[in-house]
């Protein structure tokens, strides 16, 4: 029996419905009946795969090299995961089943890439870790000092993440009753470090200078300048001085000066990136980066380190210990210099 035109319309009405919905599932709501490793899955591990590559790079400590990758790259994979983590959500959303085998892999590896890039818990990997100058250097300071950051550990140095300022020193001073300041927290003046003289540690001549920037009100950093006031002294090669955070207008000697080792370079201030007024003093191998290059360890000669009760320890020569916290004003060391 043959079909009717009403039949044969109904029929292809049909077939078109069908193709058409084949046509949306096969671009929207289509059911992956297999584990398929779609393209953002073999991205994801391509990028995991890329980081570790950036990782070992880095690890290998080859000067700049290893800097400019362990400061621009790996933050790089960071920011290529996101993306990433977008196409696959999208992908596993409008293409069910969402948990496979493939897509978990891919999830796990830019998780794992973008944690690794943001929370670093460990040392930045410098190849002047077993550096020892030649030169003398000389705590930056006279009277007590507090050591918010200092040493080669991250419990004890909140800096050691960043190469430049792997041996970084924070340096403020306290109250008697062990306080950051007397009076009212929010004027400037009631820190007893602030305007405090900072010295040089050692003889240089002066090759940056950076004296203008506005001391911040105290819990207010600023993002203008993150180093703030400061200035840069060479000292030899590949040996430079990096004093920051200082007193607007406080650096008393230009470009091209010579200092001697306790020679006053600055004031404690509270500029740049600090929230209160303290100052920050390294040693690195290129000045004229300031923040991709690498850190050097600058240990001090000759100054006592005082307990709670006053007691003094002499120190021929090491790096004060910091709290590693900004709240903590009992675990770091209190130093001070003395004449041997």
């Amino acid at each position: 029996m043959s079909n009717t035109p009403q039949d044969l319309s109904s029929e292809e009405n049909k077939d078109t419905t069908t193709e058409e919905h084949d046509y949306k599932d096969s671009i929207f709501f289509k059911k992956l009946e297999n584990d398929v490793w779609e393209a953002w899955t073999w991205t994801a591990v391509g990028l995991a795969a890329t980081a570790l590559m950036v990782w070992g790079v880095a690890y290998l400590k080859l000067g700049y090299v290893s800097v400019l990758v362990y400061g621009v790259g790996i933050p790089l994979t960071m920011l290529m995961s996101v993306p990433i983590v977008l196409w696959g959500l999208f992908k596993s959303t409008t293409n069910p089943p969402v948990m496979r085998t493939s897509r978990s892999i891919g999830f796990v590896c830019v998780f794992a890439t973008s944690l690794a890039a943001v929370a670093p818990e460990f040392p930045a990997p410098v190849s002047t870790e077993d550096f020892v100058s030649q030169h003398v250097y000389r705590p930056p300071f006279t009277g007590e000092w507090y050591t918010i950051s200092g040493g080669l550990e991250k419990e004890n140095n909140y800096n050691v993440t960043a190469p430049a300022l792997r041996f970084a020193y924070t340096f403020t001073r306290l109250t008697k009753e062990g306080s950051r300041f007397e009076g009212d927290e929010s004027v400037l003046e009631s820190y007893p470090c602030f305007g405090s003289d900072v010295l040089s540690p050692t003889e240089g001549e002066v090759v940056s200078v950076y004296n203008t920037q506005n001391d911040n009100v105290p819990g207010q950093p600023s993002s203008e300048n993150m180093l703030g006031n400061h200035i840069v002294i060479k000292v030899d090669t590949e040996e430079y001085v990096i004093a920051n955070f200082l007193k607007k207008e406080s650096i008393p000697v230009e470009v091209g000066a010579t200092v001697k080792t306790g020679d006053k370079i600055g004031e404690c201030g509270n500029s740049g990136g600090a929230s209160l007024p303290q100052f920050q003093i390294y040693l690195v191998t290129d000045g004229t980066k300031l923040v991709l290059t690498e850190g050097v360890p600058m240990p001090f000669e000759h100054y006592s380190v005082i307990d709670a009760d006053g007691k003094e320890e002499r120190v021929v020569k090491g790096m004060p210990k910091g709290s590693g916290s900004h709240d903590d004003l009992q675990s770091g060391q209190t130093v001070k210099p003395y004449n041997p």
